[in-house]
């Protein structure tokens, strides 16, 4: 059975044009997709469906009805909604020689961006239309990109990077949210080791100075975040998992 999802062509309609966009936005002519079934997102699955999109909005959705002009006829297909991915990561890529790039391989801003971009098709072309990244400071422009219609993409939801300090005061904390945010960031990414620990915690990691932790990150910092974005705690890879990850990428591109 073949599936596609239905969401990719409701996704190339579904954001606002702009000037010198170099992809057409939404248009207010309804578009009409007919596929043999489809899954809602909710478990159930409808016969010979036949959708109505306009204005990059699914206006209706009627079962058993045949059209006799449909705008996208996609035959035995099974349309599903677009699938979402909660933690990923656009801006990083293989680089020319196989590793994970960094800023010291000699890749130009150009390599970068080409590559960047070629992630989001990909990543859309594979059924995603929503992701979020927690994330790095080129998101922004990826994610802006794709609002304009400039670039080929899922919707981008970003943190533009982590909150990473192991020991902040409450105080610290607003002001570091509230610079996310103004920023332009869309969710808050925590690394799981920001514990606003006491000294007699990081002495003695015991569960109770775990729980006290806890409970320090649910009554200072997630209710300061969600007053201006949602929050995604994040658990930090260690060095050595990193330094495995880039031997077995490099191992890969040798071998083929």
């Amino acid at each position: 059975m073949r599936i596609l999802v239905g969401s990719l062509i409701v996704a190339a309609a579904a954001s606002a044009s702009a000037q010198n966009s170099s992809i057409g936005g939404p248009s207010n002519t309804p578009i009409t997709i007919h596929a043999a079934s489809m899954i809602d997102g909710r478990g159930r699955e409808q016969r010979d469906v036949l959708l109505t999109v306009r204005a990059g909005k699914i206006e209706k959705v009627e079962a058993g009805v045949r059209s006799a002009h449909p705008t996208y006829e996609l035959g035995q297909a099974t349309l599903l909604p677009g699938l979402i991915d909660a933690h990923t990561h656009p801006g990083w890529y293989i680089n020319k020689e196989g590793a994970l790039h960094n800023n010291r391989d000699g890749d130009t801003p150009v390599q970068s961006a080409l590559s960047r971009a070629g992630n989001l098709y990909a990543t859309l072309m594979a059924g995603f239309t929503t992701i979020q990244s927690v994330g790095g400071m080129e998101d922004l422009d990826l994610r802006d990109a794709v609002n304009r219609w400039q670039i080929p993409g899922p919707r981008i939801l970003t943190s533009l990077g982590q909150m990473s300090n192991k020991n902040p005061s409450p105080d610290s904390l607003r002001a570091i949210v509230r610079n996310y945010k103004a920023r332009g960031a869309d969710v808050i990414s925590c690394l799981r080791r920001l514990d606003c620990k006491t000294a007699a915690s990081r002495r003695c990691p015991t569960n109770k100075s775990r729980r006290f932790a806890a409970k320090q990150r649910r009554r200072v910092f997630v209710p300061s975040c969600m007053r201006s974005a949602p929050v995604a705690f994040a658990r930090r890879r260690s060095a050595a998992a990193r330094r495995s990850n880039t031997a077995r990428s490099r191992r890969t591109r040798s071998s083929s």
